[in-house]
């Protein structure tokens, strides 16, 4: 039996774990402010969701600009999109999501 999507998110590790393991630091001068709080994350997704009538993003393709350690990432996840696209210009952000691209 394969694993739902919510158990392979919730087998991440934390988003404090993952900013320590590798290392990454917000850089100003890439506007960075990393999110890691679920509470948060989840209240943008669910706040995106209802800006737009909608209960999940299935049958949509959505496009996140600068996911950093992937806290927002794991919440849109959690929508279910058919497809996301993450662009990441940080060479040590980007090293951490390539790790985890399926």
């Amino acid at each position: 039996m394969s694993l739902s999507l919510e158990e392979k998110i919730n087998m991440l590790p934390s988003l404090r774990a993952t900013v320590e393991a590798h290392g990454l630091l917000a850089k100003k001068a890439l506007g960075q402010n990393f999110l890691l709080d679920r509470n948060i994350t989840g209240k943008i997704i669910r706040l995106s969701l209802n800006a737009q009538n909608l209960s999940d993003y299935r049958g949509a393709a959505v496009y996140e600009v600068g996911p950093g350690p992937g806290g927002l990432t794991r919440e849109i996840l959690r929508a279910e999109p058919d497809k996301l696209t993450v662009v990441e210009m940080d060479a040590v952000s980007y090293t951490h999501l390539r790790a985890h691209e399926t």
